[in-house]
């Protein structure tokens, strides 16, 4: 899926061609999504053969479903909880953070309802923000360039902490996901 200004595009593989893709039924949700394109703006999450789209700082969702090619709408998240959307194996969450808060909470998305499943006391370890926040399996990674927080769920704490620099020389952290975008084979 690619998103511009000029309206949003699916790859298609059989023609080996981007096509665009029909608006939902509800333009201004469209118009919401492709007027406000920046670098970092709107975020989109696939899983599942869908990808979910949020612009920044606003609880509006919609979907659009890949194998039937449909927009579908998704229940908002209850007000004062936004963030990135983001997507990990087969979960599609909301990192809930603002600079003043003092807990980093993640919503799931099930059924097409946001549950809140996790909140993390973040006052002893930052003041400023984190990202990614990367939620894999029972483990939390909290990035904090340079220093990333590895949080278990199952026992509620911090278990470990490395600096970036110190341990791989980098302060970037990238989750490493397969795609469907292959290198071609040259013969």
């Amino acid at each position: 899926m690619a998103l511009s200004k000029e309206g949003v595009f699916l790859f298609d593989s059989s023609r080996i061609a981007w096509k665009p893709i029909n608006p939902p039924a509800s333009k201004d949700d469209y118009c919401y999504i492709t007027e406000h394109i920046t670098p970092w703006a709107p975020y989109v999450a696939c899983a599942r053969g869908k990808c979910y789209l949020n612009p920044v700082y606003d609880e509006k969702h919609i979907a659009f479903d890949m194998v039937n090619e449909e927009w579908e709408s998704i229940l908002d998240l209850p007000t004062g909880v936004y963030g990135r959307i983001q997507a990990w194996e087969d979960r599609v969450y909301m990192i809930n953070e603002s600079l003043e808060s003092e807990y980093v909470s993640i919503w799931v998305l099930e059924d097409n309802r946001w549950v809140e499943k996790i909140n993390i006391d973040v006052r002893s370890i930052s003041g400023w923000g984190f990202f990614p926040v990367i939620y894999h399996g029972d483990i939390v990674f909290l990035v904090d360039s340079p220093k990333v927080f590895v949080y278990n769920i199952k026992i509620a704490a911090m278990v470990d902490e490395i600096n970036l620099e110190e341990s791989f020389g980098s302060p970037h952290f990238f989750p490493y996901k397969l795609t469907l975008f292959h290198p071609p084979i040259f013969a």
